[in-house]
């Protein structure tokens, strides 16, 4: 963290209960400045990246024994992703509000507070297999216009990446379509490149194209890292 207070906040603040012993995954927004952190007491707290301020708790109503593996957040700073160990997905939707309270020294002016209320929208299932670790998620623009991100992805322990509906909501049993099904590959990382082309009207456009590095065998040197591309052009 490059944000001194920030750092303080998360050590030493009464709000992150104790015992906390492992930040698993932290994302930070651009958007809307929030750093959201995933904690090993299977939490996710929300802090004002520009002050350290605390703004939400995200909780999982269950006595299931699962932590958060991994989040991101969707380019609108609406929405968060988070992957589990117990092989699901959760959405979460994110609203804002300022609050302005009137502040009792005389002459001084109000005090406006920054409030976020978070709740989960879908829990994602289905897609990889019961009880193993999904490693990560990342939002997709399908479509190549910059207009909106319409796919998530999501890769972990069973060697897939499944894709998804990201406005989805409820239970979902089943992902909208494995893209990759390599059980002796657990997938560790995914990452994307738009490649532009030129489309049939002269516009020109991009596709995305997902590259995975993963691997069962393991050295002193570190682990292999295997690329498969997982999306062509379909023009």
């Amino acid at each position: 963290l490059h944000n001194n207070s920030c750092a303080m906040y998360l050590t030493h603040t009464k709000d992150f209960s104790p015992p906390v012993k492992y930040i698993f995954d932290a994302s930070y927004c651009n958007v809307n400045g929030i750093l959201a952190v995933a904690l090993s007491d299977g939490s996710i707290r929300c802090v004002d990246g520009s002050n350290g301020a605390y703004l939400s708790i995200l909780e999982f109503p269950s006595e299931e024994s699962f932590h958060i593996s991994a989040l991101t957040w969707d380019c609108t700073g609406r929405s968060i992703a988070s992957s589990l160990s117990n092989g699901h997905i959760v959405l979460w939707d994110v609203e804002e509000e300022e609050k302005t309270s009137c502040n009792v020294d005389e002459g001084s002016e109000n005090i406006i507070e920054r409030v976020i209320h978070v709740h989960s929208r879908a829990v994602l299932g289905g897609g990889h297999t019961a009880g193993r670790s999904i490693f990560g998620t990342k939002y997709v623009d399908v479509h190549g216009d910059a207009q909106e991100e319409s796919c998530l992805i999501s890769w972990g322990a069973d060697g897939r990446i499944c894709a998804w509906d990201p406005q989805s909501k409820g239970h979902i049993c089943s992902p909208s379509t494995i893209l990759l099904d390599r059980p002796e590959y657990p997938i560790y990382s995914v990452d994307i490149a738009y490649l532009a082309f030129e489309s049939g009207d002269e516009r020109r456009r991009k596709f995305p194209r997902l590259a995975a590095g993963g691997g069962e065998d393991g050295g002193f040197i570190g682990v292999p890292v295997y690329l498969f591309d997982v999306c062509k052009d379909s023009s």
